[in-house]
């Protein structure tokens, strides 16, 4: 989802960055047109840059689960035993507004919590329904 922003913004900034090429405008409309696209082009470069994709590879028989993140530029793979995850537990946030929002993730052995979503949301029932579909692919009572 933030992908969608971040090309929204992005179209957007370069559209109006289009707009003080061609248009022969005055000074002030130029150089709103300037700022709004330079924001546009750098939020959406921000948002494209700080959303990972994430994926979950869950193997039963070999009883292992392979968790990747790719960035634009870089990603991390991370590969545990069944043994070494301790749960699967909905963590909650507030947003930006302070309103409780939840997302999904992996509490290891360790200590280490990884996310499963880059974002959280705000329909708890939905990610308690998402952990109980992970900790069922990992045969773990629910």
């Amino acid at each position: 989802m933030a992908w969608l922003a971040a090309l929204l913004f992005g179209v957007v900034g370069a559209g109006f960055l289009g707009i003080l090429i061609s248009d022969d405008q005055g000074p002030v409309l130029q150089g709103a047109a300037m700022l709004v696209g330079v924001a546009g082009l750098g939020f959406g470069g921000q948002m494209f840059l700080k959303a990972p994709v994430t994926r979950t590879l869950i193997d039963p028989s070999a009883r292992r689960v392979e968790f990747r993140q790719s960035w634009l530029l870089y990603g991390r793979r991370l590969v545990f035993g069944f043994e070494d995850l301790v749960g699967v537990e909905v963590e909650e946030r507030d947003d930006s507004e302070g309103h409780p929002c939840w997302r999904p993730v992996f509490v290891l052995g360790d200590g280490r919590r990884l996310a499963l979503a880059a974002i959280a949301i705000h329909d708890r029932e939905r990610v308690e329904g998402l952990v109980r579909r992970v900790e069922r692919a990992l045969g773990r009572p629910v």
